[in-house]
């Protein structure tokens, strides 16, 4: 009886799993020639952040005169210059 019932449950398994690749075949055909686009056009593109420019630039700037030194936190927006 309990070979039985193992049989059962191995035969159920395999029909559920040929079910699955059976009506989801397509779908992963898709989602893989997606990734492989997106991979291609990864590889070919290089880094990817070249054309943008900083929109802020922040950090530390120091201020010398007169033999005297400040130290503030500097934030500045770039703009185009004409």
């Amino acid at each position: 009886m309990f070979e039985a019932c193992v049989i059962v449950t191995l035969v159920g398994l395999l029909a559920m799993q040929w079910f699955t690749l059976a009506t989801y075949q397509e779908r992963f055909e898709k989602i893989g020639k997606l990734l492989k686009n997106i991979q291609e056009k990864k590889e070919d593109k290089g880094h990817t952040h070249s054309n943008q420019k900083p929109s802020i630039i922040q950090g530390d700037m120091d201020i010398i005169h007169k033999g005297r030194k400040a130290t503030v936190q500097a934030l500045i927006y770039p703009r185009k210059i004409k």
